[in-house]
């Protein structure tokens, strides 16, 4: 999972390729470039550095958004780190 412009990305890491789009700001404008960042397009190499990775150290974490902070969350959801995802 990647984040870029308030949205997360799930990338499948092998090619790139976007599998999910999740809109998490709605108030973040995306610019005409960004705006061709949908599922099943292959973002570019010279474009990979522009998103923020957040990966999942653990399976039995749940990742939740809120404010431009990604929280990991356990089942009772109690939050065991945080991740200020802003550019």
């Amino acid at each position: 999972m990647r984040y870029h412009r308030g949205r997360a990305y799930y990338v499948n890491s092998n090619d790139w390729k976007i599998v999910r789009v999740v809109d998490l700001d709605p108030s973040i404008k995306m610019a005409e470039e960004d705006s061709a960042f949908v599922k099943d397009y292959v973002i570019p190499e010279d474009r990979r550095t522009r998103f923020i990775d957040v990966s999942n150290p653990d399976a039995k974490l749940s990742v939740r958004y809120y404010n431009n902070t990604a929280y990991y969350m356990d089942s009772s959801f109690r939050i065991v780190r945080t991740v200020r995802l802003t550019r």
